[in-house]
């Protein structure tokens, strides 16, 4: 109750007071509107806030604009709560920065705030037209948020021009007396377009094909063959990768790796090859999971991450906002060219998107969180995962007469930690401390998997001691078992202090205090293990189980640990019941468990019994109701019990609402999660009722044979038989198995061959060798790969938040796009995939204004290096406005028209005489267009670092040109917790790959070519810059990397040509795609006599004409 009044009280304070300013109260009278407020806010409000002016876009003259409020995207008022309403803080002062009205000399004294606060807690009456509050639909008439129409292509008088954007491009030039260049020389043209398209130069033997073609579509052949060229999804994949900050460590201080990133640089570059349509592409990155696609989403993680969180809950909070503006950013400006994420703290001050517009995007990228997820299996993957199941069952079905029978069969495992073991146990002392142990597969240790003669280690790797107190008793089993059961004891071991005379009695009245019931069943070292091995590590092991005794119990009596007479420690671990019937069978010299339950496949092997009906029973999981997604009953290799044999199903009752989790898929032959039941209660049963009676002799079930789902899962069942449906057989049951977490039983544990003559025993074992060496395929195939594309759950509620800050929390919003464009059919509680899959069907639909014009600008600029919009991130107001607004518009609707093929639009761009003329400049077009905006020739510009770096690659003769797969570094990373990226000093053929596979790393760059203005992943990059720098100049010229390539050329060009005149040559034609001048070659030749063929190969690859784009 204290701490409650003490919270309210705190609450209070900060909503009335703000360092000592003290919130008036209201006053206490009816409020006139036009008496008391009207001529308040005329004299106080209206010049800064009224019909002529509106400072901050907050208008204080009508009713409908002060409930909207301004740009601080606060609510100017809100109806009842005069406290909570933005305008009261602002005239009183209460918000640090702000104040309204700002002069002291006008400010509002405490009787007229009063009246404010009186009036809006009387629901802020406001007589007459301005009063009237309707629903304001937002509009705007910028450009670009305005429907893609139908544009007529312009006509001119022209032979220049081959397709209508040409007579966009003709009719701006006319304007303003300019005359387009004519078309580039073959050879310029044709490297322009492998450059451009490829990002590698043109091979000797292509340039002199095209050359021999004197067919007039020959340039419209080699443009078709390059658009086709598997390397071009790798060249244009840069580009992309880019805008979506695509990187493969994490960013932030740590920088950790992210080994399966690259399956999405793969993904984008596979769809630009093969002309994925647009709108396609778009749905997957955001909503890949409803498409069949899940790859594609690790655009959504493809930002940075912060893997140290803060244990300040802002901070916290803070880290979460900044992966989601992240993702809001990259979203918007990628996609809509749009800055949403300007509204995070306000309302957008250029644009009309508002901070509630903001708020409703994070709704929907709520549920998004960083991460690896695993892939579904292939077909071709699954059809050979149920090959080797196959394989499988037929083995054990061989070797099922060798399987080691359970004596007795029934077990009680407890557990030494009351954690675990609730009240089972009982400490009866105050423990010392627990001893772990150490991970590894040595006797003992915690991944210990047994053998013939000892069980694998069940103890959870740790157990509980205390200091030695003689005759002590320190702690008490309590299982409240009735009947005949032998008990197996454990203990921690290892150590030379432990007691070696510990004691366990029974104590028959369950009082630790009385000791003339103690019947005793054990007096062991726990120095040894349980076999009376010796171990003095002084390492803490698990001792095995050693076989006490065979008592009666009653469901009072207790199992105590009492010290002895040496040691100076006393140690408890797991204690195990297994019940049983006769005395006189034979004693195993270790407990005999069947194989630990396994999420993804279970085999209950029966005596072989007629049954008409099956049933399984639960009565406990590991976590939530239980789920199964197959149940199959055997007769021999016959699945009798599906349902295409005539099995029905029945269960106590299944959960609703989910399509996927349906009673029909227990019996129909489909594995995983999607196909599987799930009960409507914590426990419950399910059954099928076979065709007819069969023999059965397995029963084989799982909870997701995919293994994505781990919870969920049967911990404590039966199997049940019967011939009627009335009479129940229990066959199979967990009491039995090893407890989840133990390490994996070995075969031999399974499986007993040395009581059979000499050859059944070598069938049997070539048998299991067999089924291990399957085993062990099958764990391989079924195993699934995993990418970088994020985990996803279902968000909470998304609030607006007051200028961006984490805990000024205000009214909550649903899932939407921004309010300006449409609003989506989501609601508040929409699933986490709806959400992302509505956004993304808006944002790829035709009718949204942005989304084709923002792509194919995108393609201009890349072919251009700079686009018609020359902000291609930015559309909005203070963007640059298109300087072919009619082009853009006529591209943007050919590309919806063409069914969203990015390659169509190329192939128009590049069969354009804009793009096919030559890139020489002349006096006129200088003059008047010195920047080259209205293309009047081909613009030139020096080539990004990937294809500088492939260019040399390729003119030295070692470009690897392999595809897809992780990719190579060029750091040598020291592997702290603090990533530390050291640039590699030497290279050989595995770094000779495009650079496209140089693993990205977040705010590091590449020694060399990173200096060519890389973008260093930490946020979208639309357009890199072409600075010129000495460090450029210097890396190129005596880098380790440049030295070593110009050797390789050297070495090439010796192998290739024999005499110095070949060798300038071939130098020239495969660095610029022509022949040299005879000034060439003589300045070369006598070069190559002074400074060697080395140094004119090193040359050529710093030359202009070699990273330029004429």
């Amino acid at each position: 109750m204290v701490r409650y009044c003490l919270a309210f009280y705190l609450a209070l304070l900060t909503q009335t007071t703000v360092w000592g300013v003290e919130l008036p109260p209201a006053a206490e009278k009816q409020i006139d509107f036009q008496r008391d407020i009207f001529p308040l806010l005329e004299a106080k409000c209206h010049d800064c806030h009224g019909e002529f002016g509106q400072e901050g876009n907050f208008r204080l003259d009508r009713k409908s604009s002060v409930l909207r409020g301004g740009d601080s995207g606060e609510p100017g008022i809100v109806i009842g709560k005069s406290e909570e309403s933005h305008l009261i803080r602002l005239v009183a002062g209460l918000e640090a920065d702000l104040r309204m009205p700002p002069d002291a000399d006008d400010a509002l004294n405490d009787q007229e705030i009063a009246l404010l606060r009186a009036w809006i807690d009387q629901d802020a009456p406001w007589p007459g037209p301005h009063g009237v509050v309707e629903e304001e639909k937002r509009t705007t008439d910028h450009w670009a948020f305005q429907p893609v129409v139908p544009i007529e292509v312009p006509q001119v008088e022209s032979d220049w021009a081959r397709n209508p954007i040409d007579h966009f491009i003709l009719a701006k030039l006319n304007e303003r007396g300019l005359q387009p260049n004519p078309v580039a020389d073959r050879r310029t043209l044709v490297r322009r377009l492998s450059l451009d398209l490829l990002g590698l130069p043109v091979a000797p033997d292509a340039m002199k094909s095209y050359l021999r073609d004197e067919d007039p579509d020959a340039t419209d052949r080699i443009i078709h063959q390059m658009l086709e060229s598997p390397y071009f999804g790798q060249r244009w994949a840069t580009h992309w990768l880019d805008l979506v900050r695509f990187a493969e460590t994490h960013g932030f201080e740590t920088n950790r790796e992210r080994p399966n990133a690259w399956r999405y640089r793969d993904y984008v570059v596979r769809a630009f090859n093969e002309d994925m349509p647009y709108d396609q592409f778009i749905r997957e990155q955001i909503a890949g999971d409803s498409f069949d696609a899940p790859i594609a989403m690790g655009y959504l993680v493809a930002g940075p991450y912060d893997q140290v969180k803060s244990p300040d809950v802002n901070l916290t909070l803070m880290q979460r906002q900044n992966e989601l503006d992240d993702i809001i950013n990259t979203t918007s400006t990628a996609f809509l060219g749009l800055t949403v994420g300007c509204a995070r703290c306000h309302n957008h001050k250029f644009d009309p998107i508002l901070q509630t517009d903001y708020y409703s995007m994070q709704a929907i990228f709520a549920g998004v969180n960083h991460g690896d997820m695993n892939l579904p299996l292939s077909e071709e993957a699954q059809q050979k995962v149920q090959t080797l199941r196959s394989k499988v069952a037929q083995l054990e079905i061989e070797l099922s007469p060798f399987v080691a029978r359970v004596d007795g069969g029934r077990f009680v495992l407890i557990d030494d930690d009351p954690q675990n073991a609730g009240e089972a146990v009982k400490r009866l002392s105050e423990i010392a401390g627990v001893g772990s142990n150490r991970k590894g597969k040595a006797r003992g240790q915690a991944n210990d998997s047994g053998d013939t003669n000892q069980s694998p280690n069940v103890s959870g790797g740790k157990y509980s001691w205390w200091k030695h107190q003689a005759d002590k008793a320190v702690f008490a089993w309590a299982p409240q078992a009735t009947g005949k059961y032998r008990i197996w004891l454990s203990w921690g071991c290892g150590y030379d202090t432990h007691c070696q005379d510990a004691q366990y009695v029974i104590d028959r009245d369950g009082d630790p205090s009385t000791h003339g019931d103690w019947e005793e069943i054990a007096i062991v070292n726990q120095q040894h293990f349980a076999n009376g091995e010796v171990s003095l590590k002084n390492e803490p092991l698990w001792s095995g189980f050693f076989n006490a005794a065979v008592a009666t119990l009653d469901s009072d009596d207790q199992i105590l640990l009492v010290g002895g007479s040496t040691g100076s420690a006393l140690t408890a671990d797991v204690l195990l019941l297994e019940h049983v019937q006769d005395l006189d069978e034979k004693t195993s010299p270790q407990p005999i468990f069947r194989e630990a339950l396994d999420p993804a496949g279970n085999v209950e092997r029966i005596e072989a019994q007629e049954a008409k009906y099956v049933r399984f029973v639960i009565e406990a999981t590991n976590r939530g109701n239980p789920c199964l997604d197959e149940l199959a009953i055997y007769s021999g290799d016959q699945n009798v019990g599906l349902a295409d044999q005539g099995g029905v199903p029945t269960a106590s009752g299944s959960l609703k609402g989910h399509p996927i989790h349906k009673l029909k898929h227990i019996n129909d032959g489909r594995y995983s999660n999607d196909f599987s039941w799930i009960a409507d209660s914590k426990t419950g049963w399910v059954q099928i009722e076979l065709p007819q009676t069969y023999m059965i002799d397995r029963i084989e079930w799982s909870r997701d044979q995919e293994g994505k789902y781990t919870d969920r899962l049967a911990t404590l069942y039966r199997i049940e038989t019967s011939l009627d449906g009335m009479q129940w057989r229990t066959v199979a049951h967990s009491s039995d198995r090893l407890p989840t977490a133990a390490p994996t039983m070995p075969a031999e544990k399974i499986y007993r061959f040395d009581h059979l003559p000499a050859e059944q025993a070598a069938a049997g074992k070539a048998w299991l060798d067999e089924l291990q060496h399957v085993q062990t395929q099958l764990k391989s195939a079924s195993k699934p790969d995993r990418v970088y594309s994020g985990t996803y759950k279902q968000p909470g509620p998304t609030h607006r938040l007051y200028r961006g800050e984490p805990l000024e929390k205000r009214e909550q919003v649903p899932p939407n796009a921004p309010e300006i464009f449409t609003s989506l059919p989501l609601a508040a509680d929409s699933s986490e995939a709806d959400r992302r899959k509505e956004l993304a069907q808006w944002i790829a639909s035709p009718e949204n204004p942005l989304t084709a014009r923002v792509m194919v600008n995108r393609l201009w600029q890349f072919h251009f290096g700079k686009g018609l919009v020359d902000t291609p991130s930015d559309f909005g107001a203070a963007g640059i406005p298109p300087t072919h607004p009619g082009l853009l518009d006529w591209l943007a609707a050919e590309l919806i028209r063409n069914d969203w093929s990015l390659k169509y639009i190329h192939r128009l761009i590049l069969q354009s005489a804009t793009y096919q003329q030559s890139s020489r400049p002349n006096s006129a077009g200088l003059k008047v267009d010195g920047g080259t905006e209205f293309l009047w020739r081909y613009p030139p510009h020096r080539l990004e670092a990937e294809p500088i770096r492939d260019s040399i690659l390729a003119v030295s003769g070692v470009l690897d040109l392999s595809m897809g797969g992780p990719g190579f570094s060029a750091f040598q990373v020291e592997a702290e917790n603090v990533r530390h990226y050291h640039p590699k000093k030497s290279f050989g053929p595995e770094d000779w790959r495009r650079m496209v596979y140089m693993t990205k790393v977040r705010m590091e760059k590449d020694a060399v070519f990173g200096q060519f203005d890389c973008p260093d992943a930490a946020t979208s990059i639309a357009k890199r810059t072409r600075s010129t720098t000495p460090l450029q100049a210097l890396n190129l010229f005596n880098s380790p990397f440049l030295l070593q390539q110009a050797e390789l050329f050297a070495q090439r060009l010796k192998n290739e040509a024999a005499q110095p005149e070949a060798q300038i040559a071939l130098a020239i034609e495969l660095c610029y795609g022509r022949p040299p001048t005879q000034q060439e070659q003589d300045t070369s030749h006598e070069f190559i006599q002074q400074q060697g063929l080395t140094a004119f190969c090193r040359a050529l690859l710093n030359s202009n004409e070699f990273l330029f784009i004429q």
